[in-house]
């Protein structure tokens, strides 16, 4: 299954579940820390706003609306993420 392993991951310890020293790229570090803790927000974020959306308009108007704005968003973001428009010109678009 895991067929590049990372420079600071040699040997075994990264495979038996053992968070090492030598790993300091995975929990240890600070980075990922922060990323939990913004998609923790944004996920409660998104659920209070969901509701009271739902207070307001039925459920019929509020969850396909949310749905598609959600699909469409992520896409987006892992074009950009992945630089899938890098190449993209003004005249490829119209």
């Amino acid at each position: 299954l895991i067929t590049d392993v990372p420079s600071d991951c040699s040997g075994a310890s990264c495979y038996e579940g053992e968070v090492w020293a030598a790993c300091t790229k995975t929990l240890a570090h600070w980075l990922f820390w922060v990323l939990a803790l913004i998609i923790a927000v944004t996920a409660v974020w998104s659920a209070i706003y969901l509701n009271k959306a739902m207070m307001v308009y039925g459920n019929t108007q509020v969850v396909p609306v949310y749905y598609c704005t959600f699909t469409l968003l992520s896409i987006i973001g892992c074009a950009i993420v992945y630089k899938e428009f890098a190449h993209v010109t003004l005249r490829g678009i119209i």
